[in-house]
C-alpha cells in the first residue's frame, strides 16, 4: 500500500511529524496524551488532577473537538 512507497526513515519522519501535531493539539484542547504505540495514539480527558470538576459532557466535547480537528488534517500536509 502507501507505506511501500516510502523508506523506513521517511515513515518514521512522517509518524514523528504526525504525533507532534497531535501533542500540540492535545495541549491546546486540554486532552491528555497517554501513550503512542506503533501507529496508535492514545489520549483521554478527565485523568489530570483538577479535571474531576469537569462534567462528562464537557470531557466528551473536548474529545469530539480533538477528533474533528484530527480528521480535518490533510494527508498531504504531513509529507
Amino acid at each position: 500500500e502507501i507505506l511501500q512507497q516510502f523508506s523506513p526513515p521517511e515513515i518514521l519522519q512522517f509518524l514523528n511529524k504526525f504525533y507532534n501535531r497531535f501533542d500540540v493539539l492535545c495541549a491546546n484542547r486540554h486532552v491528555t496524551k497517554i501513550e503512542t504505540v506503533a501507529e496508535e495514539y492514545v489520549c483521554a480527558v478527565g485523568v489530570q488532577p483538577g479535571s474531576e470538576a469537569e462534567s462528562p459532557e464537557e470531557g466528551l466535547c473536548k474529545l469530539i473537538a480533538f477528533a474533528r480537528e484530527v480528521l480535518s488534517y490533510e494527508e498531504a500536509s504531513f509529507w
